[in-house]
C-alpha cells in the first residue's frame, strides 16, 4: 500500500520536473487521478485481506469453544466415574470382612463371576 504511494509520487515529481513536459495541465491531472485511484484500489485490498483474517480468527474462535465444551463433558463424566469408584474402594475392607466371616458368601462371590 505504501509501496503504491511512493511509486505514484515518484512518478509525478519525475513528470514534473523531468525536462520536457509531455502533455498539458490536464494530462497531469488525470496522472495524478491514476495514482490517487491507484492507492485507493491498495487500500480497499488491504482492507479485504484483514476482513479475512478476521472471518478466520472468528471460525477459529467458535472452534475452539466448541472443542472447550466437548472437553468439559469428558472431564465431567470422568468426574461422576472417579467418583464411582471410590465408593467401590471404600467398600471393599467390608466386603473382605463380610467374605471372610460367611464361608458361604466366598461361593456366592465366585458364583457371580
Amino acid at each position: 500500500m505504501i509501496a503504491v504511494l511512493v511509486i505514484g509520487v515518484i512518478f509525478l515529481l519525475f513528470k514534473l520536473f523531468g525536462g520536457k513536459s509531455s502533455g498539458t495541465d490536464q494530462d497531469l491531472v488525470k496522472q495524478l487521478i491514476a495514482a490517487k485511484d491507484s492507492v485507493i484500489k491498495a487500500k480497499n485490498e488491504n482492507i479485504a485481506d484483514r476482513e479475512r483474517l478476521i472471518e478466520e480468527k472468528e471460525k477459529g474462535i467458535v472452534a475452539l469453544h466448541e472443542r472447550d465444551s466437548i472437553l468439559n463433558v469428558h472431564y465431567l463424566e470422568g468426574e461422576i466415574t472417579y467418583k464411582k469408584l471410590s465408593e467401590s474402594i471404600k467398600n471393599i475392607p467390608n466386603r473382605i470382612s463380610h467374605l471372610v466371616n460367611n464361608p458361604d458368601s466366598i461361593a456366592r462371590a465366585f458364583a457371580d463371576f
